[in-house]
C-alpha cells in the first residue's frame, strides 16, 4: 500500500511539475509576443518618423533626406521584430520616398546646370539618373545644354526641343526659337547634338563619337589650312595629364567645356582655343560634318532601322545611350514599363515617329539592352 501511495505521489508531483512548466512556458511566450509587438511598433514609428523628417527637407535639402533614409534602412535591416510582409512594406515606403527625393535632387541639379557652367560640369560628371525619365522625356520637357553659336562662343541654358528646322531653348525665362544654323553645337549629358548641314538638322553623337569624327578631323584641318588671318600655332601640341584621365574627361564631356578654369589644353592648338572653336563652329555651318553621319552610326543601327530618316536614327541613338547609361536591362517583368518609357524617350527626341516606326525602334533598342 505504501509503495502504491508513493508511486501515486510521484506521478502527481510530476503532473504538477509539467503543468507548472507549461504555465511558465506560456507566460514566457506571451511576454515574448508582447515584447515583439512593442519592438515592432517601435520599428514602425522609427521608419515613419524618418520618412516624415526626410519629406520635411525634401525641397530644401533632398540629398540629406536621402542619406537619412539610407541610414534608417541600414538600422532596420537586421531587426527581427517585424515579419517578412511588414518588412517589405516598410522597405517599399523607404524606397518610394528615396525615389521622390531623388527626383527633387535631380531637378535641382538640372536647374543649376542650366544656369552655371561649373554646375553643368558637375551634372555631366556625377548626374546619375535620379528621375524616372531622362533627357527631355520628363514632366518638365527640357534638359540642361551648352549652346555654341557660329562664332564659337558658348553658354548654358535649357534645351526644350529640336523640331523640324528649329531649335527651341531658353536662356532665363524667355523661350526662344532659332534655326539650326544659329547653334551648330549643343552639348548635353553624354554627348552632342551636332549640326548636320546635309539634312538641316542636329544629330546626336556620344562624346567619344564627337571627339573621333568631328573634333579631331577639324583640328587636323585647322592646323593644315593656310590662312593669313589664322593666328600662328603654338609649338606646344601635347595634352597635359595622364592618358587615362584624358580619356575619362573626354568620355564625360568635361573636356569640351573650354571656358572652365584649368581646362586641359587642346592638343595641336596651344593658346589658340578661341580661334579654333570659331573655326569648328564655322566649319559645321558652312561645310557640314567632316565625316558623314552614316559613317559615324553603327551599321547595325542603319540596317535594323532601314528607311528611317537621319533624325530618327539620331533619336534611337540617344534613347539607347540614355537607357544604357542607367544600366537598364530588359526582362519579362520590366518589358511593358520599358516599352512605354522608351517610346516617350524616342518621341521626346523626334516627334515624327509613326506607331510602326516607334515599335521598330523600340525592338532595336531592346535587342541592345538584353
Amino acid at each position: 500500500m505504501l509503495v502504491r501511495f508513493a508511486a501515486f505521489m510521484v506521478i502527481l508531483s510530476a503532473a504538477f511539475s509539467v503543468a507548472a512548466s507549461d504555465e511558465i512556458e506560456a507566460l514566457l511566450l506571451q511576454k515574448f509576443a508582447v515584447q515583439n509587438k512593442i519592438d515592432a511598433e517601435r520599428v514602425r514609428m522609427f521608419v515613419n518618423d524618418s520618412v516624415a523628417k526626410a519629406k520635411e527637407i525634401k525641397d530644401t535639402d533632398p540629398e540629406r533626406g536621402i542619406d537619412l533614409l539610407r541610414a534608417t534602412l541600414n538600422q532596420i535591416d537586421g531587426m527581427k521584430a517585424i515579419g517578412a510582409s511588414e518588412r517589405r512594406a516598410l522597405f517599399e515606403l523607404i524606397r518610394s520616398t528615396v525615389q521622390e527625393l531623388r527626383e527633387t535632387a535631380f531637378a535641382k541639379r538640372r536647374e543649376k546646370a542650366s544656369q552655371r557652367l561649373d554646375a553643368f560640369k558637375d551634372y555631366l560628371e556625377s548626374s546619375t539618373f535620379g528621375a524616372r525619365y531622362a533627357g527631355r522625356a520628363g514632366s518638365d520637357k527640357w534638359e540642361p545644354a551648352n549652346f555654341m553659336s557660329p562664332d564659337g562662343q558658348a553658354r548654358v541654358g535649357k534645351l526644350i526641343g529640336l523640331g523640324t528646322g528649329i531649335v527651341t531653348h531658353r536662356f532665363g525665362p524667355k523661350e526662344i526659337h532659332v534655326e539650326p544654323l544659329a547653334m551648330p553645337l549643343l552639348q548635353v549629358f553624354g554627348g552632342f547634338y551636332v549640326l548636320d548641314r546635309h539634312s538641316g538638322h542636329h544629330v546626336f553623337m556620344t562624346n567619344r563619337e564627337f571627339y573621333d569624327t568631328v573634333w579631331l578631323p577639324l583640328i587636323q584641318e585647322y592646323t593644315l589650312e593656310e590662312s593669313a588671318l589664322k593666328p600662328k600655332l603654338s609649338t606646344s601640341d601635347s595634352a597635359s595629364g595622364a592618358e587615362a584621365r584624358l580619356r575619362a574627361i573626354i568620355d564625360s564631356g568635361v573636356y569640351f567645356l573650354r571656358a572652365l578654369p584649368g581646362a586641359e589644353p587642346i592638343a595641336g592648338i596651344g593658346p589658340n582655343e578661341d580661334a579654333f572653336l570659331a573655326y569648328l563652329a564655322q566649319g559645321l555651318v558652312q561645310k557640314g560634318l567632316p565625316i558623314p553621319i552614316n559613317r559615324v552610326y553603327a551599321r547595325e543601327l542603319q540596317d535594323r532601322l532601314v528607311g528611317f530618316s537621319v533624325q530618327q536614327w539620331s533619336a534611337a541613338r540617344r534613347a539607347l545611350y540614355l537607357l544604357q547609361a542607367r544600366d537598364v536591362k530588359v526582362s519579362p517583368a520590366s518589358g511593358e514599363f520599358l516599352r512605354d518609357e522608351t517610346s516617350k524617350l524616342l518621341k521626346s527626341e523626334y516627334s515624327g515617329f509613326t506607331e510602326t516606326e516607334t515599335n521598330r525602334a523600340v525592338l532595336y533598342i531592346f535587342a541592345k539592352l538584353n
